[in-house]
Protein backbone atom coordinates (compact mmCIF):
# COMPACT_ATOMS: atom_id res chain seq x y z
CA UNK A 1 0.00 0.00 0.00
CA UNK A 2 1.78 3.54 -0.96
CA UNK A 3 0.40 6.82 -0.07
CA UNK A 4 1.74 9.98 -1.66
CA UNK A 5 1.32 13.33 -0.20
CA UNK A 6 2.09 15.55 -3.19
CA UNK A 7 1.74 18.41 -1.47
CA UNK A 8 5.04 17.69 0.85
CA UNK A 9 6.21 15.99 -2.04
CA UNK A 10 6.35 12.82 0.04
CA UNK A 11 5.30 8.84 -0.62
CA UNK A 12 4.93 6.13 2.06
CA UNK A 13 4.65 2.33 1.85
CA UNK A 14 3.01 -0.16 3.95
CA UNK A 15 3.60 -3.40 2.85
CA UNK A 16 4.56 -7.35 4.44
CA UNK A 17 1.15 -7.00 7.28
CA UNK A 18 1.29 -10.04 9.24
CA UNK A 19 -1.15 -10.54 12.08
CA UNK A 20 -2.73 -12.78 14.17
CA UNK A 21 -5.85 -11.68 16.63
CA UNK A 22 -6.61 -13.71 19.87
CA UNK A 23 -9.78 -13.04 21.21
CA UNK A 24 -11.53 -15.61 23.75
CA UNK A 25 -14.46 -13.97 24.25
CA UNK A 26 -15.48 -9.88 24.00
CA UNK A 27 -14.93 -9.79 28.15
CA UNK A 28 -11.28 -11.03 27.57
CA UNK A 29 -8.13 -9.20 26.27
CA UNK A 30 -7.80 -8.55 22.53
CA UNK A 31 -4.63 -9.48 21.52
CA UNK A 32 -2.80 -8.46 18.03
CA UNK A 33 0.79 -9.59 17.45
CA UNK A 34 2.31 -9.12 14.18
CA UNK A 35 4.72 -7.02 11.65
CA UNK A 36 4.60 -5.05 8.86
CA UNK A 37 7.03 -3.06 6.53
CA UNK A 38 6.87 0.46 6.51
CA UNK A 39 9.13 2.34 4.22
CA UNK A 40 11.38 -0.36 3.60
CA UNK A 41 12.11 -1.32 7.64
CA UNK A 42 10.07 -4.24 9.46
CA UNK A 43 8.26 -3.22 12.93
CA UNK A 44 6.81 -5.61 15.07
CA UNK A 45 3.45 -4.64 17.02
CA UNK A 46 2.34 -6.55 20.15
CA UNK A 47 -0.70 -5.03 21.43
CA UNK A 48 -3.30 -5.48 24.18
CA UNK A 49 -6.95 -4.29 24.73
CA UNK A 50 -8.79 -4.59 27.95
CA UNK A 51 -11.48 -5.87 26.26
CA UNK A 52 -14.13 -5.70 23.85
CA UNK A 53 -17.19 -4.94 25.85
CA UNK A 54 -15.59 -2.12 27.49
CA UNK A 55 -14.53 -0.54 24.64
CA UNK A 56 -18.16 -1.00 23.23
CA UNK A 57 -19.61 0.15 26.50
CA UNK A 58 -17.16 3.70 25.98
CA UNK A 59 -15.77 2.73 28.91
CA UNK A 60 -12.19 3.06 29.75
CA UNK A 61 -10.20 -0.07 28.64
CA UNK A 62 -6.49 -0.68 29.53
CA UNK A 63 -4.37 -0.52 26.77
CA UNK A 64 -0.59 -2.32 26.10
CA UNK A 65 0.62 -1.37 22.91
CA UNK A 66 5.01 -1.82 22.10
CA UNK A 67 6.33 -1.20 18.70
CA UNK A 68 10.07 -2.40 17.87
CA UNK A 69 11.95 -2.48 15.18
CA UNK A 70 15.52 -2.54 14.26
CA UNK A 71 16.36 1.63 14.58
CA UNK A 72 13.53 2.30 17.03
CA UNK A 73 11.54 0.54 20.43
CA UNK A 74 7.94 2.88 21.04
CA UNK A 75 5.88 1.92 24.11
CA UNK A 76 2.57 2.83 25.66
CA UNK A 77 0.90 1.49 28.07
CA UNK A 78 -2.22 2.92 29.95
CA UNK A 79 -6.10 3.23 29.18
CA UNK A 80 -7.78 4.82 26.83
CA UNK A 81 -11.95 6.32 26.75
CA UNK A 82 -13.27 5.79 23.57
CA UNK A 83 -15.92 8.55 22.15
CA UNK A 84 -18.83 8.00 23.23
CA UNK A 85 -22.26 10.11 22.35
CA UNK A 86 -21.57 13.34 23.79
CA UNK A 87 -17.85 12.68 25.46
CA UNK A 88 -14.54 13.00 23.89
CA UNK A 89 -11.69 10.38 23.36
CA UNK A 90 -9.64 10.67 26.85
CA UNK A 91 -6.10 8.59 26.93
CA UNK A 92 -3.68 8.14 29.45
CA UNK A 93 -0.65 6.20 30.50
CA UNK A 94 3.01 5.74 30.49
CA UNK A 95 5.07 5.76 27.43
CA UNK A 96 9.09 5.42 26.25
CA UNK A 97 11.04 5.70 23.19
CA UNK A 98 14.81 4.84 22.84
CA UNK A 99 16.58 4.56 19.57
CA UNK A 100 20.35 5.08 18.76
CA UNK A 101 20.01 7.57 15.98
CA UNK A 102 17.01 9.75 15.87
CA UNK A 103 17.56 11.13 12.31
CA UNK A 104 17.51 7.81 10.99
CA UNK A 105 14.46 6.85 12.72
CA UNK A 106 12.44 10.65 11.67
CA UNK A 107 13.77 9.78 7.95
CA UNK A 108 11.75 6.22 7.71
CA UNK A 109 8.91 7.35 9.67
CA UNK A 110 8.31 10.87 7.62
CA UNK A 111 10.51 10.18 4.91
CA UNK A 112 13.32 12.60 5.78
CA UNK A 113 15.31 13.74 8.57
CA UNK A 114 15.47 17.34 10.11
CA UNK A 115 18.91 18.04 9.62
CA UNK A 116 18.77 19.15 13.59
CA UNK A 117 18.82 15.63 14.48
CA UNK A 118 22.04 14.56 12.42
CA UNK A 119 24.73 13.59 14.83
CA UNK A 120 22.49 13.03 17.97
CA UNK A 121 22.90 9.64 19.38
CA UNK A 122 21.33 7.57 22.22
CA UNK A 123 17.75 8.86 22.48
CA UNK A 124 15.98 7.90 24.96
CA UNK A 125 12.72 9.22 26.82
CA UNK A 126 10.10 8.35 29.00
CA UNK A 127 7.06 10.02 30.89
CA UNK A 128 3.68 10.00 31.34
CA UNK A 129 1.05 11.74 28.58
CA UNK A 130 -2.81 12.35 29.40
CA UNK A 131 -4.98 13.98 26.98
CA UNK A 132 -8.74 14.53 26.08
CA UNK A 133 -10.42 16.95 24.18
CA UNK A 134 -9.18 20.07 25.47
CA UNK A 135 -5.66 19.16 26.51
CA UNK A 136 -2.56 17.47 26.58
CA UNK A 137 -0.30 17.10 29.60
CA UNK A 138 2.85 15.84 29.60
CA UNK A 139 5.51 14.57 32.36
CA UNK A 140 9.24 13.84 30.42
CA UNK A 141 12.30 12.85 31.00
CA UNK A 142 15.11 11.02 29.70
CA UNK A 143 18.85 11.82 27.75
CA UNK A 144 20.21 12.26 24.49
CA UNK A 145 23.82 12.41 22.86
CA UNK A 146 25.61 15.07 20.43
CA UNK A 147 29.91 14.57 19.63
CA UNK A 148 29.88 12.28 22.61
CA UNK A 149 28.58 14.76 24.97
CA UNK A 150 25.09 13.39 27.36
CA UNK A 151 22.34 15.86 28.44
CA UNK A 152 19.06 15.03 30.04
CA UNK A 153 15.76 16.72 30.28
Amino acid sequence: MRFTDRFAGASYELSEINASIDLEALDRPLNVTGDVVWNGQKAALDLTLGTISTITACAETAIDLPLTSDIVAVAFKGALVPLAANAPVKAGGAFSVSTTYPAAVMAWAVGEANPALIGLSNLSVEGNVAVDAIALAVDIKGGVARDGQDASL
